[in-house]
């Protein structure tokens, strides 16, 4: 790049002049200067040197180097040049004397490649300047550019070197692009795992860019640029760039990398490990295994700590998964878990792997991963259907109710797969539907479901009223059995011909509605099963006579 620096005139000299050795002037020659001459030598990369001489006596030499491509002496004043006036690359006074007739001066700190005018005048003895004399020379360019850093972003690097370059040759642009792999033996010993193409896609000054495409995320990367491929303005061109990189271990600091040349890393991208397909595990002691997630096989596992929880509507256990003891990679299957121990038939197992617990190859590392499924009873749904015995109290006359419930199999699939058709001595009409989950054991009815209507009911000797029927789970507050109108009625098979609910509360609400009133909150019965059965209650009973066993609650008054 060519600059061209501006001339600045100095206009105070006074002081100046003086301390500078400036020479004195007089507006009237008293005798004509003999004209300057001009001669360069040791003309470098970065200097020059110009002699001034002249014919006869004279008092003093002025000259002044300004980088330019052309002469601007017919813009200069003699006396302002001679007085040290002006201001460029570089300027000064040399006094003449009979010992030392010529002045010799070397001028350094320049920029190769480049033309410079020097321009000088001679005074005369009695301190009166001649014409400006000028001359051109044009630094030399022997050396290449060399190469002097680099900086890198996601797939391109900047390449900067000493001056200014241009491609050699427009068809020359490709460069090699060496990866490493940060969990690998081959980085060890400074070798990559591939090479791909790279593209020199911009010049500009003295930076070249250059792109490329397929290096990992996370690897590191070097670039090897061939000799030639770039050059200067005066044609030199640029010696090869050779990179290398390498992971070294020091006993005080650990492990680092190194590099030389020109190198840079791809940004990581988290991966994520496969999902668990499975909704239901009835076999606790089989390995769970899913699918590894990255692109590239593992490299190396942190020590963290999982998670693995059962829960069910009575507990909430957790355990902690030990990486490389209860789950870690295993390859050509992926990541394997063990579970702890066996959870309950039906509880809801929840495992969990913290982010950045596994790295792959290139150093990516995976994003939490969750999974959840139900330890399963293996039920078939042939093992709910049947008639089951219920024990419960009337709220009315508060004495023990036996009665029966029979499941069947449901004849609306859109509502369930089972179905209640008759319910504490009452047929179901319409059924009470619901499903049976085989694996988590639980038969859940829909809330507040209506099962019968206009049923002529004895609530007292003097009072029978025609109500319709609802079967409810049911809470206690202040006192009272009160509907839950919101919440399914939920049975869990705890093994087969044994049902306990899971409700609080659940029996029959009546309702009776007429022009005239409307009574709510009336039962007639109230099954209050107890989460837990009774003893010995837990044999499995003739698929025709299918009990649900509990323990007698007294009823709440």
């Amino acid at each position: 790049m060519k600059k061209i620096l501006t001339l600045i005139s100095i206009a105070a000299l006074a002081a100046g002049c003086e301390a500078n050795f400036v020479p004195e002037q007089h507006s009237t020659a008293v005798v004509s200067p003999s004209d300057v001459v001009i001669t360069t030598s040791a003309v470098g990369d970065n200097s020059f040197t110009f002699t001034l001489s002249t014919e006869g006596e004279a008092a003093y030499f002025s000259y002044l180097v300004d980088k330019s491509e052309t002469s601007v002496a017919e813009s200069l004043d003699p006396e302002t040049l001679y007085s040290v006036g002006y201001e460029s690359v570089a300027q000064g006074t040399v006094k003449w004397t009979a010992e030392k007739p010529a002045a010799t001066v070397t001028v350094g700190d320049l920029e190769p490649y480049s033309t410079y005018q020097i321009y000088a005048v001679v005074g005369s003895v009695e301190g009166v300047p001649g014409s400006i004399a000028v001359a051109s020379v044009s630094t030399s360019d022997k050396a290449a550019p060399e190469f002097v850093e680099s900086a890198y972003e996601e797939n391109a690097v900047a390449a900067a070197f000493s001056e200014s370059i241009v491609l050699s040759s427009a068809d020359s642009k490709t460069v090699t692009v060496k990866y490493y792999a940060l969990n690998s033996d081959e980085i060890l010993a400074g070798t990559e795992m591939g090479t791909v193409d790279g593209t020199v896609t911009a010049v500009q000054d003295n930076i070249a860019t250059i792109t490329f495409e397929g290096v990992p995320a996370g690897a590191f990367y070097t670039v090897d640029i061939p000799a030639g491929m770039f050059k200067d303005a005066a044609g030199n061109t640029t010696a090869a760039v050779t990179s290398a990189l390498q992971l070294v271990y020091d006993p005080s600091s650990g492990y680092s990398i190194e590099s030389e040349g020109i190198s840079g890393q791809m940004a990581p991208a988290a991966f994520t490990l496969g999902a668990f397909e499975q909704d239901a595990v009835s076999d606790w002691e089989t390995p769970i295994i899913v699918e590894w997630g990255s692109d590239y096989p593992c490299g190396y596992t942190d020590e963290t700590n999982g998670t693995a929880v059962y829960a069910s509507s009575g507990k909430t256990v957790t355990y902690t998964l030990a990486s490389n003891t209860d789950f870690g990679y295993l390859e050509g299957y992926g990541v394997v878990i063990v579970l702890p121990e066996e959870p309950s038939r039906g509880d809801i197992v929840t495992l969990t792997i913290p982010a950045e617990t596994f790295e792959d190859l290139y150093g990516n590392t995976n994003a939490e991963w969750t999974a959840e499924f139900v330890y399963a009873y293996g039920y078939s749904l042939d093992d709910v259907l049947g008639t089951y015995q219920l024990f419960g109290t009337s709220v009315i006359d508060y004495n023990d109710l036996n009665s029966t419930m029979t499941i069947a199999e449901s004849d609306d699939e859109t509502k369930g797969n089972v179905m209640i058709t008759s319910f504490a001595g009452y047929d179901c009409s319409p059924a009470i539907y619901g499903t049976f989950d085989v694996d988590k054991g639980t038969v859940t009815f829909g809330a507040f479901q209506k099962f019968s209507e206009k049923q002529d009911v004895v609530l007292s000797p003097e009072l029978t009223l025609d109500v319709d029927l609802r079967l409810t789970a049911a809470y206690v507050e202040g006192g009272y059995i009160n509907p839950d109108t919101e919440t399914p009625v939920v049975f869990t098979m705890t093994q087969v011909g044994t049902l306990v609910n899971e409700n609080d509360y659940m029996g029959i609400y009546y309702t009776y509605v007429t022009s005239l009133v409307t009574f709510e909150s009336v039962y007639a019965d109230v099954y209050a099963i107890a989460q837990e059965v009774a003893a010995g209650s837990m044999a499995v009973q003739p698929a025709e006579a299918r009990q649900v066993f509990s323990v007698k609650t007294p009823s709440v008054k």
